[in-house]
């Protein structure tokens, strides 16, 4: 009984050595894999923070360059007849919707929209450059504009019209054009180009 009591008793340490030994092999795979994501992920934020901070300070420094995110328009000469607000409200219509500085076409998209404009008889130059400022563009748009001489009747409202007969926006013209009203000869006529259309009736000069 003895013997067999103490084999009994070896058998059951070999079991629960076995188990103990299998159980701390087991560990460390359990922890292994959490712990490297751990490190992995420490490492990333340390390398984007120090990214982060080196490229802040070559912001700050001046070492990298800014987008600009604002575009303006300048009117290289603004004729002495316009009015500023005009000048204003015309340049606002060349600029495309959402204009990007670095856009290769975008000069020629200014362009073909201040050739639409009614006021623009020609355009002659459309430049892009940065400014003092980095954040702001300013695209440099140099025209000839339409001169309002002459107010033709209309309809029920007065057209007014260039030298050349091309009709001007009613609303736009400046006051001081609106105000004159010296006779032409009879024998003067609008253009029929675009949105012009023959004169019916006597024109006034708004030359001033």
């Amino acid at each position: 009984m003895p013997r067999r009591n103490k084999k009994n008793r070896r058998r059951a340490l070999s079991w629960f050595s076995s188990r103990s030994g299998s159980a701390d092999e087991g560990a460390p795979a359990r922890w292994t894999r959490p712990l490297m994501w751990v490190g992995v992920t420490v490492m990333v934020a340390v390398a984007v923070g120090g990214a982060l901070h080196v490229l802040e300070q070559r912001v700050l420094n001046g070492e990298v360059a800014t987008v600009p995110g604002e575009m303006r328009v300048k009117l290289a000469a603004r004729p002495d007849w316009m009015p500023e607000s005009l000048a204003a409200r015309i340049a606002a219509t060349f600029l495309p919707p959402s204009p990007r500085y670095y856009d290769e076409e975008l000069t020629e998209r200014v362009r073909r929209r201040a050739e639409a404009n009614p006021w623009v008889r020609r355009v002659a130059r459309v430049e892009k450059y940065p400014t003092d400022d980095p954040r702001v563009a300013t695209v440099e748009v140099e025209a000839e504009f339409r001169l309002p001489v002459a107010a033709a009747p209309a309809e029920a409202a007065l057209a007014y019209v260039d030298a050349e007969g091309f009709r001007l926006p009613a609303e736009q013209v400046p006051k001081w054009a609106s105000r004159s009203r010296t006779r032409l000869r009879s024998t003067s006529r609008l253009s029929t180009s675009r949105n012009q259309g023959e004169r019916r009736g006597g024109a006034a000069d708004c030359s001033g």
